[in-house]
């Protein structure tokens, strides 16, 4: 009896010995090679089972001309030594594409990469102040790579001009456009270009100098408008009369 429990040990510990030698087992990626968009990357998350695919760029009121904004993208598979192609459509104001959103005429997955950037352009212009735009980007199969399944994001894009000198309204006497002129989304930026300033509230004087408003700062500041206007040449402004950006004689 003994013995045998001996050599009950003995195989025991053999099939273990055996066991421990084996090489792991490492899980191979064998499906075919896929590209997805990169949505940690994005911080797009799903909020209640609903993806948040949808990033906005609301610019507001701003000089600047452009942002950018980087796509970002992660494959399913491995890296290749050569360069490929990603499929890409785009679906929703496509008419603005190029004026608004730019993009590269072929969107590439560079060699040796598995995650990559492409950044593209939101031009901010007279066709976005219009009005807000929005960009829907699906990943389509190419004949480098197949659509994952993260394919989706929305591009929402708006920015804006006031339609009226902020801080005018609380003006009983000389109004800003006494010194700046009738306003317009052009002159508006070119105002605040120049000047650093939009809201003019701050500009009010106090006590009695209130009902009469603060023209010390605003004769120099049409001064100083005028002057710059003149050194950068015609702004164009499709709503004035005389088709350009001006500012009134005082």
């Amino acid at each position: 009896m003994k013995k045998r429990i001996q050599l009950m040990w003995l195989v025991f510990g053999l099939l273990s010995l055996t066991t421990a030698c084996q090489k792991e087992e490492i899980p191979v990626y064998t499906d075919v090679n896929k590209v997805n968009f990169d949505y940690s990357a994005m911080n797009i998350q799903i909020v209640d089972g609903v993806l948040q695919d949808t990033l906005n760029f609301d610019m507001g009121f701003t000089i600047e001309e452009f942002v950018t904004v980087n796509l970002e993208f992660i494959l399913i598979g491995y890296a290749s030594e050569q360069e490929r192609e990603v499929g890409i459509s785009i679906t929703g104001d496509t008419e603005f594409v190029g004026s608004i959103l730019e993009m590269p005429e072929k969107v590439v997955c560079p060699a040796n990469k598995v995650k990559f950037t492409v950044p593209c352009v939101i031009h901010v212009n007279d066709e976005l102040i219009a009005g807000e735009k929005i960009f829907g980007l699906k990943l389509i199969d190419s004949k480098d790579l197949l659509a994952g399944n993260r394919t989706t994001v929305c591009l929402k894009a708006s920015a804006d001009v006031p339609a009226n000198w902020v801080g005018d309204e609380r003006w009983y006497g000389n109004k800003i456009e006494n010194f700046f002129g009738t306003c317009t989304k052009a002159k508006y930026r070119f105002v605040y270009a120049v000047l650093g300033v939009w809201d003019f509230s701050n500009w009010n004087g106090t006590g009695f100098s209130s009902f009469m408003g603060d023209a010390g700062k605003f004769k120099p500041a049409n001064r100083l408008l005028k002057q710059e206007l003149e050194k950068r040449g015609p702004i164009e402004d499709p709503e004035s009369e005389t088709g350009f950006v001006t500012f009134p004689d005082l």
